[in-house]
């Protein structure tokens, strides 16, 4: 897809914008979910989705601009039936196709397919293909406007097999009601998967309602490559106060001779009618070999302007700064373009509709 085409998909989605206008209060609720539902007797059915259609502009001391454009189509179908005391039976496959992926991974259920047993006293059981809960709350809490690549990446690409696994084949998976503020959830690889042969996940949450929250993860995982584990924790939190966010975060990943990086980061938000704006900084360094210890300072830096419940409009900036050449660049998709550069950035934006 080249500029002109993205750029028509972008004049698209604003064109349709009226037609997606919130609808009034007195027939949906403005907290409603995106998202198309039908109920019969004991069964209910769903369908929800997303679409973006973003432009990227990547920079680096050492090497020309480069320009790209990614279209994001991701969608979701929901199947449940009720069983006595508010327990149910469910089924999702959740599939993206996304033109950042290869061909060869652009299959239903790509990103979650499972069956699964919620029940509102014991908490939910899911077996199948299931997103890792670490990568995800990283990716879509606090790896965000500007900061998804240091925080949820760590330095590695999308398709990286040394990056942390995101979703995962094979797997059982639990998440736990909230008992007075606090939760879990847990992830197991149950049988080899295309390229993993051990995987596990265990994440804590503590919140107090919207003001407060800690998360605390540990993530372990071997390859089918002859290479040492791979390990990763992290500890994060947020507070947020009026239309104020902050968060601070921690996260290192270890692997024997090859890798032994730490991230450290904080963003703030602020959020004013239908706009937010967030400025972050993050620190990435490598010590897994002294005489090449990659020092890394990223900023980071994000708009978004919510259009209505369905259509987002968002702009994000990425600039890092290694401390000698040969260091690690700013693109979450392939930071080998701006390998042995001092200085990288990476620009996107976008819109994302939602249905």
């Amino acid at each position: 897809m080249n500029h002109r085409q993205s750029g028509v998909l972008l004049l698209a989605l604003l064109l349709i914008q009226p037609c997606l206008a919130k609808p009034d209060a007195s027939s949906a609720d403005d907290d409603e979910e995106a998202g198309l539902s039908w109920s019969y007797q004991r069964w209910a059915f769903g369908v929800s989705g997303s679409l973006a259609g973003e432009i990227h502009r990547n920079a680096a001391s050492k090497g020309a601009n480069k320009w790209n454009t990614e279209l994001d189509p991701v969608f979701a179908l929901d199947l449940a039936y009720a069983l006595p005391d508010d327990d149910r039976l469910v089924v999702k496959v959740d599939t993206g196709l996304e033109s950042w992926r290869p061909a060869s991974q652009r299959k239903l259920g790509n990103r979650e397919a499972y069956l699964g047993y919620q029940s509102d006293t014991w908490g939910t059981v899911k077996l199948g293909t299931n997103g890792s809960p670490s990568w995800r709350l990283l990716d879509e809490e606090y790896g965000t406007h500007g900061l998804n690549w240091p925080v949820s990446y760590s330095g590695y690409g999308r398709l990286n097999v040394l990056r942390m696994a995101d979703w995962v084949k094979n797997t059982l998976a639990y998440a736990s009601p909230e008992y007075a503020g606090f939760s879990g959830e847990l992830a197991v690889l149950l049988a080899n998967n295309d390229w993993l042969e051990r995987f596990h996940d265990v994440l804590l949450h503590y919140a107090q309602e919207d003001r407060f929250r800690v998360d605390l993860g540990f993530v372990g995982q071997q390859t089918d490559r002859p290479v040492a584990p791979l390990r990763q924790h992290f500890l994060a939190g947020e507070y947020n106060w009026q239309s104020v966010t902050l968060s601070l975060g921690y996260k290192h990943m270890a692997q024997d001779r090859i890798m032994d990086r730490s991230v450290i980061w904080s963003q703030l938000g602020y959020a004013f009618g239908q706009n937010e704006l967030h400025l972050g900084v993050a620190r990435v360094r490598d010590r897994a070999f002294p005489a090449l210890d990659i020092g890394t300072m990223v900023l980071g830096t994000g708009y978004t302007l919510h259009m209505n419940r369905y259509l987002d409009f968002y702009s994000d900036l990425t600039w890092a700064r290694n401390r000698a050449e040969g260091g690690i660049g700013a693109s979450d998709v392939d930071p080998r373009y701006s390998l042995g550069s001092v200085r990288s950035s990476q620009w996107i934006t976008g819109l994302s509709l939602d249905f």
